[in-house]
C-alpha cells in the first residue's frame, strides 16, 4: 500500500515520512492474525485496506502517546507514566488491533475465528 492509497481511503494522521514504518507494522499484524489466508492469491479488499490503515494509525497513536494522559509523574528522576483516559475496560494495543481485524476482515480470513 502506498501513502497515496492511504490518503485516498480518507486517512491522514500519519505523515508521509513515517508512513512506511507504521503500514509495515500493520501488515505484520494482519499476517499474524491471518496466517492461513493467502493474500498473494487473493488481494486485500477495500474493506481490508481500511482495517490495515486503522491498525497503522493505532500504532502511530500509541507511539506518539496520542489520546493518552499522564497517570503519574515524578520530578526527581523525571518519570512519566501514560495511560488511557478513565480506567475501565483498558485494552492493550494488540487487543485493539484484533478488534479492528474483526471489523474489517471476514471469518474466513481470520485464523482464530471470531
Amino acid at each position: 500500500m502506498t501513502y497515496k492509497e492511504y490518503k485516498k481511503l480518507g486517512f491522514s494522521l500519519i505523515g508521509e515520512n513515517e508512513f512506511e514504518r507504521y503500514i509495515t507494522k500493520a501488515f505484520l499484524t494482519t499476517e499474524h492474525y491471518t496466517p492461513n489466508y493467502d493474500f498473494t492469491k487473493r488481494k486485500l479488499t477495500p474493506n481490508n485496506r481500511r482495517g490495515v490503515c486503522e491498525i497503522a494509525e493505532l500504532y502511530y497513536c500509541d507511539d506518539k502517546q496520542i489520546n493518552k494522559r499522564v497517570l503519574s509523574f515524578s520530578n526527581e528522576g523525571y518519570t512519566e507514566s501514560y495511560g488511557l483516559p478513565g480506567n475501565a475496560n483498558i485494552q492493550t494495543v494488540e487487543e485493539k488491533a484484533y478488534e479492528i481485524m474483526r471489523i474489517y476482515f471476514t471469518k474466513e480470513q481470520l485464523c482464530r475465528g471470531v
